[in-house]
């Protein structure tokens, strides 16, 4: 099931919800087994001298459980890492874009 804001100045329309009202959602939720948040962006990723733009997916640390999955490599978000404005330093690669940097171990869990 997805949820979405109803655009009050739209009404055909919705929209994503902030996320301190996803964490209101998760937190008195009482209809689902879990509640997770995902919103997809576009990051600036350096490669050498090139910053390449690529996809990424802004998501909850409970995004993997809610799934019932783990990750591949390494290990999943933990909650201050995914609290709003933490600036901690985090993030998480794609298994293709692991295989299309020749699998480098360094790429998961490395600084």
């Amino acid at each position: 099931m997805v949820l979405y804001s109803k655009d009050t100045q739209r009404p055909d329309s919705s929209r994503a919800f902030s996320y301190p009202n996803f964490e209101d959602i998760r937190e008195l939720n009482r209809s689902f087994s879990s509640v997770r948040a995902h919103n997809m962006t576009t990051v600036g990723v350096r490669e050498g001298e090139v910053t390449n733009r690529v996809f990424a997916e802004l998501i909850s640390d409970n995004y993997f459980d809610t799934f019932g999955v783990a990750p591949f490599r390494g290990r999943a978000f933990t909650a201050t890492e995914t609290t709003p404005d933490s600036g901690v330093p985090v993030a998480m690669i794609s298994y293709q874009y692991w295989r299309r940097h020749g699998e480098d171990p360094a790429l998961i869990g490395g600084r």
